[in-house]
């Protein structure tokens, strides 16, 4: 996924990613990224949605594997290496489990 936020806006989105601060209630991703309207499922079950977590976690560890300071895209965030992919993975998993009470605000 290509860049979604002009690129002199990269170190402010790095600055908070990087900080204490939590995502706001209701953030929205940058125009494009995500649509409007949340698609339908893509799983018949919450067993094939897991599986297919277990792979994308799999593809994931594997991309770093060899080298953890290789870096992926990310749309708002930019290039992020493995360690950095942690924070923003941690980051929003707090965010949504916040947002269905399993975490404190």
């Amino acid at each position: 996924m290509p860049l979604a936020v002009p690129e002199d806006q990269v170190p402010l989105y790095r600055a908070f990613l990087f900080s204490d601060k939590q995502f706001r209630e209701n953030t929205k991703a940058p125009k494009g990224v995500m649509p409007e309207t949340p698609g339908a499922c893509r799983f018949n079950s919450l067993e094939a949605a897991l599986a297919d977590l277990r792979k994308a976690l799999d593809d994931f560890f594997n991309y770093f594997k060899d080298d953890p300071l290789k870096t992926a895209l990310h749309p708002a965030f930019g290039h992020l290496n493995f360690e950095e992919w942690l924070v923003l993975h941690e980051k929003h998993l707090r965010h949504h489990l916040r947002q269905f009470s399993l975490l404190p605000a």
